[in-house]
């Protein structure tokens, strides 16, 4: 669901095949959305740019030069390392379940908020992870902090 939504927000329409551009040419993961009518050619192309854009950070990893190859997650988004930096990141329990919680920057609580990134007030819109399995919600930081980023209250449960 996380990257459903993560995806919905980073990208805009795929690239038409008559281009002739690559995916790496003509998609922006960072851009701004475009609309498209659900069931329409437009709407296809737009799922069809939600994978790639969802992919694209681990098609990445490899050619990082300082991350460990073999590791699960981005060693650079451990959350402690951003907290009040690109986002407000907390732990807590709720109903008894581990959970980490990222909130927007707002005005003034992110002194050293990198350029290209916004604030946002209260309140803010939702998203909550939950995973599966035998993982754990460091598998989802490439998911929940960018959402923190753009605006979005995370509740990632452990």
């Amino acid at each position: 669901m996380a990257l459903l939504a993560l995806a919905g927000l980073s990208l805009v329409a795929a690239p038409s095949e008559a281009t002739g551009q690559t995916p790496d040419e003509a998609i922006d993961c960072l851009g701004p959305v475009e609309d498209a009518e659900p069931g329409s050619p437009d709407w296809a192309e737009l799922n069809a740019a939600n994978a790639y854009c969802a992919r694209e950070r681990d098609r990445d990893k490899p050619a990082h030069r300082a991350l460990d190859r073999t590791a699960p997650a981005d060693a650079y988004r451990e959350p402690s390392r951003h907290d009040d930096v690109r986002f407000r990141y907390d732990t807590t329990t709720i109903g008894g379940l581990d959970a980490e919680v990222y909130r927007p920057c707002a005005a003034g609580s992110c002194p050293d908020l990198p350029a290209g990134l916004e604030t946002f007030e209260p309140p803010y819109p939702a998203v909550v992870v939950f995973h599966g399995g035998a993982a754990n919600s460091s598998l989802y930081w490439w998911a929940s902090q960018p959402l923190a980023e753009a605006g979005y209250l995370v509740v990632a449960f452990d």
